[in-house]
């Protein structure tokens, strides 16, 4: 017998073996990262920077302080404007606002009433000159006149 080279062949070909033993959709998930197919979701940027929050907590701490009363204000409107230019809160400058205000205005009315007592203080003193030591009667009221 001879054979042929006609291109019959007993064995048929072969089929390409399958990796999971499932059709190709249905196959293993692609994996994680930037080669997978999974969508990549897009990085957000953190939320900008408050530019007035640093200067909205100096002029609260300032409200805070005896006699800088002014000065947190001052700083505190500073700050709760640029808050308000970038379009957002700045609670530290409005409690800086409100404490620096209460206390300017407390400031004011002990300063008025120590320059009001200054006079009387002074009539006060020139009257216990004047009258000597001990009990006296000082505008309708029993006072003591230290001894000068």
């Amino acid at each position: 017998m001879s054979e042929s080279t006609s291109g019959t062949n007993d064995n048929p070909p072969a089929a390409p073996p399958l990796q999971s033993g499932l059709p190709p959709q249905w196959g293993p998930p692609a994996p994680y990262g930037p080669g997978g197919s999974y969508p990549q979701h897009p990085s957000y940027a953190p939320p900008p920077e408050n530019p007035g929050r640093t200067l909205g907590i100096v002029g609260f701490i300032f409200a805070l302080v005896p006699f800088l009363h002014l000065v947190g204000l001052v700083i505190s409107i500073v700050a709760l404007v640029k808050s308000q230019k970038a379009r957002m809160g700045n609670g530290f400058a409005i409690a800086g606002i409100i404490i620096g205000a209460l206390g300017t205005i407390l400031l004011a009315l002990m300063i008025i009433a120590v320059a009001a007592a200054v006079p009387l203080v002074g009539d006060f003193m020139q009257f216990c000159q004047e009258a000597g030591p001990g009990v006296q009667e000082y505008m309708g009221q029993p006072v003591e006149c230290p001894p000068l």
